[in-house]
């Protein structure tokens, strides 16, 4: 098969380092009034130091209640990792994973965060996210 068709950045495999999901003790007290919330959004890359071809990129969601503990808790990490053939440097190569990579974990977060909300029979939304404007906040590790 000629490489000419490959992208130069492969995504390895991914897990879920962790899912948390539980309704508060008092959520019928909840119900009555309007909630606001924002989404902390954590994402960072970290190129192996053993083989700079490698890159290991996590990315978190995770709703945040804007007065103390709400209705419930919801927080779902992902990782994955990505290999590079060697035609990109370092920075080219971070750049891509911050945007490329990441938005593929989104898309396998975000189908379960919904799948999570519709059982629970609450009305939520991930809303779109700029994964550029995520990259762009950060230089190395983590993002909020």
């Amino acid at each position: 098969m000629d490489n000419d068709y490959l992208s130069p950045i492969q995504l390895v495999g991914t897990s879920l380092r962790e899912l948390c999901f539980r309704f508060s003790e008092d959520r019928e007290a909840f119900e009555q009034r309007e909630l606001d919330y924002r989404l902390s959004l954590q994402g960072g890359v970290g190129i192996d130091e053993h083989d700079p071809n490698e890159a290991i990129i996590t990315f978190k969601v995770e709703v945040e209640w804007e007065e103390g503990a709400g209705p419930f808790e919801l927080r779902i990490e992902y990782a994955a990792i990505a290999r590079q053939d060697g035609s990109l440097s370092r920075e080219m190569f971070e750049k891509q994973c911050r945007l490329t990579i990441m938005s593929v974990v989104l898309s396998y977060m975000r189908p379960m965060i919904s799948r999570l909300m519709e059982e629970a029979g609450e009305s939520f939304r991930l809303p779109l996210i700029d994964l550029r404007q995520l990259a762009s906040k950060t230089t190395h590790g983590e993002t909020k």
